[in-house]
C-alpha cells in the first residue's frame, strides 16, 4: 500500500505520529537496511520502543514513545509480511485475528502517572484484494461510556481488546470483542464490545445486538477490584461467552467497585438467532 494511501486510513493520528511516519520513510529509502521481508528490523524496532517506555516516568515522553510504535508497526501492517510471524517475539503487544480471516486486531497500552493509561488499537481488515488499516486511540477508558452510546472510529474510549468473534446479524457481519480497561489505581474494568463496518468501511462500536433482561444494549460493562481477576472468554463450541459474576465483598459496599470481586457464580452470553443473550448463573462444572 503507498504511503499515502496509508496515511489516509489512519483516522484520528496525531501529526507528531505522521510526522515520524514520514521521516521513518524518507530514512528507508535514503540509507540502506535490511531487507523489508526481513522481520527482525522490525522486531528489533517494536522492542525497542517498548522496553524504552516501560522505564521512561515521563508521561509525554511516555505519549512520543508510542506514536513511534504506531509508525513502526503502521508501516509494518502496510506491508505485505504477515504480522504474525513478529508477534510471538514480543511483549507488551495484543494480536487477534477473527475467525473468518478477514479483520485482525493490534493493540497496546502505555500506562500513565495518575494511574489511567493511553490505548492504542489498529484494526486490519481486507476486502477483496484490498487491505485497509484503521487506527484509534484513546484515554478515557470504559469509566465514562455506558451500555447504549455508539461510537464513531475517533470517539474511541480506550480498551485492550484479546479476542475478536465475527457472527452474523440479520445481513451484517459484526465481530464480539471483549477487552480490558485497567481504569485506575483502584478498579479494573472489561467489556464486551460489538464491533461493525459502516457503508463507508470504517469501523464503528456499539450496534444493539445484546439483549440482558427485557433490554437491548450496545455493550456490557464491568468494574471490580484492582486486586482481583476476572474470568471473561468465548468458548466456540458453545457459541458463548462466559464470565465471572461480580458481587462487593459486603453488602455496605454496593457500588463501591473497589471492592467488588468474582462471587463463584457465572453469567453468560449466548448467540441466538444474531443476538446475543444474556444467561444468568449457567453451570460451569462438568463440562466435557
Amino acid at each position: 500500500m503507498p504511503a499515502n494511501q496509508f496515511i489516509r486510513h489512519l483516522t484520528h493520528f496525531s501529526r507528531l505520529s505522521v510526522f515520524i511516519l514520514l521521516l521513518t520513510a524518507w530514512v528507508t529509502e535514503a540509507m540502506p537496511q535490511e531487507p523489508v521481508g526481513d522481520t527482525a528490523f522490525y522486531r528489533k524496532d517494536i522492542s525497542r520502543l517498548f522496553l524504552a517506555a516501560a522505564y521512561e516516568t515521563d508521561d509525554n515522553r511516555r505519549r512520543q514513545i508510542s506514536d513511534s510504535l504506531i509508525a513502526v508497526t503502521g508501516e509494518y501492517l502496510s506491508s505485505d509480511i504477515p504480522f504474525e510471524h513478529i508477534y510471538s517475539d514480543i511483549r507488551y503487544m495484543g494480536y487477534y485475528m477473527a475467525s473468518d480471516s478477514l479483520v485482525k486486531i493490534v493493540s497496546w497500552n502505555i500506562p500513565l502517572n495518575d494511574g489511567s493509561n493511553s490505548y492504542i488499537c489498529f484494526v486490519v481488515r481486507r476486502t477483496g484484494e484490498e487491505k485497509h488499516i484503521y487506527l484509534l486511540r484513546g484515554e478515557r477508558g470504559t469509566l465514562t461510556i455506558d451500555q447504549h452510546q455508539q461510537f464513531a472510529l475517533e470517539e474511541w474510549y480506550g480498551a485492550l481488546y484479546y479476542d475478536i468473534i465475527p457472527f452474523k446479524s440479520d445481513n451484517s457481519v459484526l465481530y464480539l470483542l471483549p477487552g480490558l480497561d485497567m481504569n485506575d489505581l483502584y478498579t479494573n474494568g472489561k467489556v464486551i464490545e460489538i464491533m461493525g463496518f459502516g457503508s463507508d468501511g470504517i469501523p464503528y462500536f456499539g450496534d444493539k445486538v445484546i439483549r440482558s433482561g427485557d433490554s437491548i444494549i450496545s455493550r456490557m460493562l464491568f468494574r471490580y477490584s484492582s486486586n482481583s481477576s476476572m474470568m471473561l472468554r468465548y468458548e466456540s463450541e458453545r457459541e458463548w461467552m462466559v464470565f465471572d459474576h461480580l458481587s462487593p465483598a459486603e453488602p455496605a459496599f454496593s457500588g463501591v467497585y473497589s471492592y467488588y470481586g468474582p462471587d463463584s457464580s457465572y453469567d453468560a452470553l449466548e448467540l441466538r438467532g444474531g443476538e446475543w443473550v444474556h444467561i444468568r448463573d449457567v453451570d460451569l462444572r462438568n463440562r466435557q
